[in-house]
C-alpha cells in the first residue's frame, strides 16, 4: 500500500468564536433587557404608579451576568468537550451557583455607587431565588445541552470524514482468496470490476476473482485518473479501453483491448469522456 493519507489536525480558534459569541449574545441580551424595562413602564402606566428606570435597570442586572457566565461555558464546552449528562448537570449548577453568588453582589455595588439607597444582599438573594431561579435554568440547560450537542455533531461528522478519507487510501495490491490460497493481485494489471452480489468479479488478462468487497469501497481505494466508473455495477480501467461508440441513444459501446464489448450508461458517460481526455496514453 501507498503511505497513509494524513490528515492535518482540526484547530478551532477558540478566540475568534467567542468574539463573535459575545457580540450575538450582547446584543440578545441588551434587546431582553430592553423589553423587561418597557414591560415595567407599561406595568407602571397601567397600576398607576411611578415608573423607576434606575431601580428597574438595576433588578434587571440577571441578564448582564449571562455574558461572562455563558462565555465561559461556551469556552468549556469546546476545550473540555462536555458531552455526557453528568459534566453537563455539573456545567449547569456550577454555572446557576456563580450567577446567584454573584448577582446580589453586582447589585449592591451598583445601588452603592449610582442610587441613593443602598439594597441589602441578602434580600437581593432571596428576591433572585423566587424571582429568577427559572431562567437560569432554562437559560443554561438549554445552552448546555444545545451547545453540547451540536458540539458533539461537529465533532462526529468530523471524525467520520477523517475515516472517510483513510478509507480513500489508494492501493497497489488486493490480496484475493482463491481456493486455500492467498492471491496478491496487482491494482494496475485489473481490467475490469464489476458486481457480482454478494461479491464483486475482478477481472485481469489472466484470471478473474470474486472479492468480498462492495464496488463503492473499491471505487474509492482505486486511482480515479486509471479507474472509471461507467455503470452502476461496473469499473473500468482506462488504459484497457480501446474504443467506444455510440448507440444513439444516450449510451455507449465500451470496446476492450480484450475484445470484449461492455455497455457505458448515459450517467457516467460525462466522466468517463474527462478521464479519457485527461490521459496522455497512447492506443486509446
Amino acid at each position: 500500500m501507498t503511505a497513509l493519507i494524513k490528515t492535518p489536525p482540526i484547530k478551532f480558534d477558540i478566540n475568534l468564536d467567542i468574539s463573535r459569541f459575545l457580540r450575538i449574545t450582547g446584543i440578545i441580551i441588551v434587546g431582553i433587557i430592553s423589553i423587561c424595562i418597557l414591560q415595567d413602564f407599561l406595568e407602571a402606566k397601567r397600576s398607576q404608579y411611578s415608573f423607576n428606570f434606575s431601580e428597574s435597570l438595576l433588578f434587571k442586572s440577571v441578564w448582564v451576568l449571562f455574558l461572562p457566565i455563558l462565555a465561559v461555558l461556551y469556552f468549556m464546552i469546546n476545550r473540555y468537550k462536555i458531552w455526557n449528562w453528568k459534566k453537563m448537570l455539573q456545567a449547569v449548577l456550577l454555572a446557576m451557583l456563580s450567577h446567584l453568588f454573584m448577582l446580589p453582589i453586582l447589585s449592591y455595588v451598583f445601588s452603592t455607587l449610582f442610587f441613593n439607597n443602598q439594597y441589602d444582599i441578602y434580600k437581593f438573594l432571596s428576591y433572585s431565588l423566587s424571582h429568577d431561579l427559572f431562567k437560569l435554568l432554562v437559560v443554561y440547560v438549554g445552552f448546555v445541552s444545545g451547545f453540547s450537542y451540536l458540539n458533539y455533531s461537529k465533532n462526529e461528522a468530523i471524525h467520520l470524514e477523517e475515516v472517510q478519507l483513510q478509507n480513500e487510501i489508494e492501493v497497489e495490491f488486493l490480496l484475493i482468496k482463491n481456493g486455500k490460497s492467498i492471491e496478491k493481485v496487482c491494482i494496475r494489471e485489473i481490467i475490469l470490476i464489476e458486481a457480482s452480489k454478494p461479491y464483486i468479479s475482478i477481472q485481469t488478462a489472466e484470471k478473474n476473482f470474486l472479492y468480498a468487497e462492495t464496488l463503492k469501497s473499491i471505487y474509492h481505494q482505486l486511482d480515479k485518473e486509471t479507474f472509471v466508473q461507467i455503470h452502476r455495477s461496473r469499473i473500468v480501467n482506462i488504459e484497457s479501453v480501446k474504443a467506444y461508440h455510440s448507440r444513439l441513444n444516450g449510451d455507449y459501446d465500451v470496446l476492450l483491448k480484450s475484445g470484449e464489448k461492455i455497455r457505458l450508461s448515459r450517467t457516467f458517460v460525462e466522466g468517463f469522456k474527462k478521464c479519457l481526455n485527461s490521459s496522455t496514453r497512447s492506443g486509446v
